[in-house]
């Protein structure tokens, strides 16, 4: 399992505590040996740009049978129907690794999609965790807003949580909620070593790059790598993608 190597104290609340000298030593060998996800999220599309989306993940596939970091793609698509929902998972299912596709429960009928295709699925911050988790049997994994939801995340037995904004969304311009910050999210990380912790909000190639050299386990990104929006092309989306993977490899290597 993988732990922050961070020892620098920070005002944030939750990074009071410095790790010890082994600590950090277990951590950087950890970050040698375990692997690190990098998840894209669907652009959101139309769906006039079924097709288009559909061409996009299709480049991406390839990219998801590398181990270190991983690759991982999750369909957020709430203006698509069941019958198209459908037909990307059957379509894209094959293309990609074993994990690589997951389910955001936005798109419909994803949580039947999810059990009859063997996905994980990911529920909104409002949703009724523990009533999700007692009848879906599969992966499952949650969004996060600050350390109250990362608790209830590992009480509930969800696999991964995803917690933003660590810094300002691409595709939320003018959100303005505070910014948690690279050093929380390692914090939570470090603390709570049972969940997956996905940094969320803002995320560059070089702050990708930095969580993975400090024990963070994965990053989300869609404004990154759907920088048109649904008009992104295949090759763009595959291009940012490998700029994402480079950056996270190389740190990882050099630690």
């Amino acid at each position: 399992m993988k732990q922050p190597t961070e020892g620098v104290v920070s005002s944030d609340p939750v990074t009071d505590e410095i790790p010890s000298g082994l600590e950090i030593m277990l951590a950087l060998l950890a970050t040698v040996v375990a692997s690190s996800d990098l998840l894209v999220l669907s652009a959101g599309v139309a769906p006039s740009g079924l097709e288009q989306l559909h061409s996009c993940c299709s480049a991406l596939a390839p990219l998801s049978h590398r181990e270190h970091p991983r690759l991982r793609l999750m369909l957020r698509e709430p203006e698509l129907d069941r019958q198209q929902i459908k037909w990307l998972v059957q379509e894209l299912g094959p293309l990609f690794a074993p994990g690589g596709l997951l389910l955001h429960e936005r798109c419909m009928g994803a949580r039947e999609l999810a059990t009859a295709y063997g996905l994980g699925l990911h529920l909104r911050s409002t949703s009724d965790w523990e009533a999700e988790r007692s009848c879906f049997r599969g992966p499952l994994g949650v969004s996060a807003h600050h350390k109250a939801d990362v608790l209830r995340a590992r009480a509930c037995g969800m696999q991964w949580a995803f917690v933003s904004p660590v810094c300002q969304p691409a595709s939320k311009p003018r959100d303005a909620r505070p910014h948690l910050g690279e050093q929380y999210v390692l914090r939570l990380q470090h603390d709570h070593p049972e969940i997956d912790i996905y940094a969320l909000g803002g995320i560059s190639p070089e702050v990708a790059a930095r969580l993975v050299a400090r024990g963070g386990r994965g990053v989300v990104v869609l404004g990154g790598v759907f920088r048109g929006g649904a008009s992104t092309s295949p090759q763009q989306a595959r291009d940012a993608v490998v700029s994402y993977l480079s950056s996270m490899a190389s740190c990882s290597e050099e630690v």
